[in-house]
């Protein structure tokens, strides 16, 4: 089996795509079992599952923005080396990630996503459950719009920037299957 350690060994910093659930939760277990720490002193396995991760040549590691990510992809300059990790762990040759299988979404995507398939009534009750098979981008999607339809009543850029601000906790409850209308409350409550 490869070693995560042979990909840092003449590089400062390997950036590292995991596509499925699966292969998000098999990273961090070789992870830590190779002697990973994230940036905060936690284990790997502790940390919530996401599609791109970091890790260091001293041994730290953590999670990759995926602004970040699609601009390097964009601008060509970046030098950072990009691995594909299922393809990694299955011994192919080419696992370095030349584009990117992630979709950059943005909120007039969300919009779209939220809007086009669901009615109002399908909208709440796809709110109250987790549903499984849901993508991020469809949880996400689903929040944007409730921001906006909630009694906050934020305008498309308001939501944009309140979701920014709290993108890991809304990616944290993706990954733990909270509804999206606890995640939601949660993400559009400000105090002051």
């Amino acid at each position: 089996m490869r070693l995560l350690k042979d990909l840092i060994k003449n590089n400062s910093t390997v950036w590292v795509y995991c596509e499925s659930e699966d292969t998000q939760v098999q990273f961090l277990q070789q992870a830590e079992s190779e002697g990973f720490l994230a940036l905060n002193g936690q284990k790997p396995t502790e940390l919530f599952h996401q599609h791109l991760y970091g890790i260091n040549d001293d041994m730290t590691m953590g999670y990759l923005s995926n602004m970040i990510w699609f601009f390097t992809f964009q601008t060509g300059k970046d030098e950072h080396v990009r691995i594909d990790y299922e393809k990694y762990l299955a011994d192919e040759e080419d696992y370095i990630c030349h584009d990117t299988k992630l979709k950059r979404v943005r909120f007039s995507d969300w919009n779209k996503l939220s809007y086009a398939t669901l009615d109002s009534t399908e909208f709440d009750k796809q709110c109250t459950t987790f549903i499984e098979g849901q993508t991020l981008e469809e949880y996400q999607a689903y929040i944007y719009r409730f921001l906006m339809e909630s009694p906050w009543h934020y305008t498309p850029e308001q939501a944009v920037k309140r979701m920014e601000e709290e993108s890991d906790y809304i990616s944290k409850c993706y990954s733990e299957k909270v509804p999206i209308v606890d995640c939601a409350v949660d993400v559009g409550y400000t105090c002051g």
